[in-house]
């Protein structure tokens, strides 16, 4: 058994945020036997369901919200490690009291007090809207998997240095944009997700875990599997860790990939392909 996890943005997505007609093509038709697919992002369910056609996130496990949730082919839940009541509070009451601007995310939607272009953006990428709801109603909220802040670029880190540490310290900490701090449950990522999908189909056969990727944000995702493969266009952290280098994310390098290492299991070839 194979498991194949693929991250989206950067890596399955070209940089017009779609799927090209090639790689539909093959997931649409895919018949391998013993090969299971796993998209694995930081984005929303329905940000997933927005951008690819049904045929083709059907033959998909889903692990979103960079690991707060995963989803079967079905998109039945089946775990979450969403933020816990007291840590929510904490850290909603600092953002809401220093007038930093962020977004809630909970297993589905996206939610915010005060709006702007930026955020709009963000939420578009995934073909979403943003609930506008009151403070006091973000505060109500059940299960928030993700709080995003928004940050100017050239002020992200010396922000980031502001928050205290107690605050930080029960958190975990992703710069997945240059204007985007994410805050999720102590202990999730990526990487724990994959990990954890593994073992659960590992319990049927043995399995070869794979990773493709491209961002900081799937290192842990690719440190947890067999078999690391970045994109030409990866992130240098992430091109140094893979084992693998596949053509960039306008050039089908996932396909590629799937090709070369997945179905004829040539490790013989050069690194790069």
């Amino acid at each position: 058994m194979k498991l194949v996890g693929i991250d989206m943005d950067g890596t399955l997505l070209d940089d017009n945020n779609e799927v090209s007609i090639t790689q539909k093509e093959f997931f649409e038709n895919n018949q391998l036997e013993e090969v299971e697919f796993v998209i694995v992002t930081g984005r929303p369910l329905k940000g997933v369901l927005n951008l690819l056609p049904q045929r083709i996130w059907g033959n998909f496990f889903k692990i979103c919200l960079n690991g707060s949730v995963i989803f079967d082919k079905n998109n039945e839940l089946i775990y979450k490690n969403i933020i816990p009541t007291e840590q929510y509070y904490l850290l909603l009451n600092y953002l809401h009291q220093n007038h930093l601007r962020y977004l809630v995310l909970d297993t589905q939607d996206f939610y915010g007090e005060k709006i702007d272009e930026l955020m709009v953006y963000d939420a578009k990428l995934n073909k979403m809207e943003i609930k506008n709801i009151s403070f006091e109603k973000l505060k109500s909220l059940e299960e928030v998997s993700k709080i995003l802040l928004f940050i100017a670029p050239e002020k992200r880190d010396s922000i980031f240095e502001t928050i205290p540490q107690e605050i930080k310290e029960k958190f975990s900490v992703i710069f997945s944009q240059d204007y985007l701090i994410e805050f999720l449950n102590h202990g999730v990522d990526k990487g724990s997700a994959f990990k954890r999908l593994s073992n659960g189909v590992g319990k049927i056969n043995n399995i070869t875990t794979y990773s493709i990727g491209d961002g900081l944000n799937d290192i842990p995702f690719m440190k947890s599997s067999d078999i690391k493969i970045a994109m030409k266009n990866s992130n240098d952290e992430v091109l140094k860790l893979s084992d693998y280098i596949t053509d960039d994310n306008n050039h089908d390098g996932v396909l590629k990939a799937i090709k070369q290492l997945v179905m004829r299991r040539d490790t013989s070839a050069n690194s790069r392909f």
